[in-house]
């Protein structure tokens, strides 16, 4: 590796860890009164920046993603072992990965940001959210964390369906209007 493709990997981790951070405290904010159970929301925007942020940054993305999940994790419950801190980090940073990587080979979707379509966007937020969810859940169950995985599972995946539908669409809006902006400039 070069020097500049390591620095550029690192940029890459610690703008994933330092966005996931951001984002699950101002989910936090924007929408604690919508918890369902404990880590089950019916909003979850960090869930959008992940997909968003292994689609724009790739793997390294998710690395710091993984980073992040585990500290939030740690902070949020100190009494927890490391492996679960750690298999909980792993599940938020690399689903995304995993997503992307099936929507790719089985469901023949473009996990990039050249297809921008509601169709595709919608595909991508409903496999990476149901994905994600049922990994945490089957995770939450063996560990003993999960009050009840039938109830928990179809409200985070609806909760980080939500999440990621606002951050992709808010991300289509924003191009849109860069190009807008850029158009009426030429």
């Amino acid at each position: 590796m070069t020097r500049s493709s390591v620095l550029l990997s690192l940029v890459c981790v610690l703008l994933g860890a330092l966005a996931y951070y951001s984002f699950f405290w101002l989910n936090g904010l924007l929408f604690a009164s919508l918890e369902f159970s404990s880590g089950v929301n019916w909003v979850f925007l960090p869930a959008g920046v992940n997909l968003l942020l292994v689609m724009v940054l790739g793997p390294w993305a998710a690395l710091g993603l993984t980073v992040s999940a585990a500290f939030i994790k740690h902070q949020l419950f100190p009494e927890i072992d490391l492996l679960n801190v750690a298999v909980n980090g792993v599940i938020a940073g690399f689903g995304p990965v995993l997503a992307f990587w099936l929507a790719k080979h089985f469901f023949r979707i473009d996990p990039t940001l050249k297809d921008r379509s509601s169709k595709t966007l919608i595909q991508l937020a409903l496999l990476f959210s149901v994905l994600s969810a049922l990994l945490h859940q089957i995770w939450f169950a063996y560990v003993g964390q999960s009050q009840s995985i039938l109830s928990d599972a179809p409200v985070m995946a609806l909760g980080d369906f939500l999440g990621t539908l606002i951050v992709l669409y808010i991300l289509k809006l924003t191009l849109f209007l860069a190009e807008l902006i850029q158009n009426k400039s030429n």
